[in-house]
């Protein structure tokens, strides 16, 4: 990065997010100082994540497709009413 330069997170949420999809878990760094890392397992040692987001495979599918709005899931899976 040239001296001077905006960081690239700048202006953008930054943080940890974990998603916990069915039996799988993966970590997106974006905290500051981290040139953004998307990794299988949890986030490195020592670090907590900022938000998590814990559903099963199809709903995160359709989520992703915009198929469900993902302020309308229900805890446990599956869309709810709203």
């Amino acid at each position: 990065m040239l001296a001077g330069a905006p960081h690239p997170h700048d202006g953008c949420a930054q943080g940890i997010v974990v998603f916990k999809i069915d039996d799988a878990e993966w970590s997106l760094d974006l905290s500051e100082g981290s040139s953004g890392a998307l990794y299988e397992g949890p986030p490195a040692e020592g670090a907590k994540p900022d938000l998590t987001l814990t559903t099963s495979d199809a709903t995160f599918a359709q989520m992703v497709m915009g198929k469900v709005n993902p302020q309308t899931v229900r805890p446990g899976g599956g869309a709810g009413g709203g």
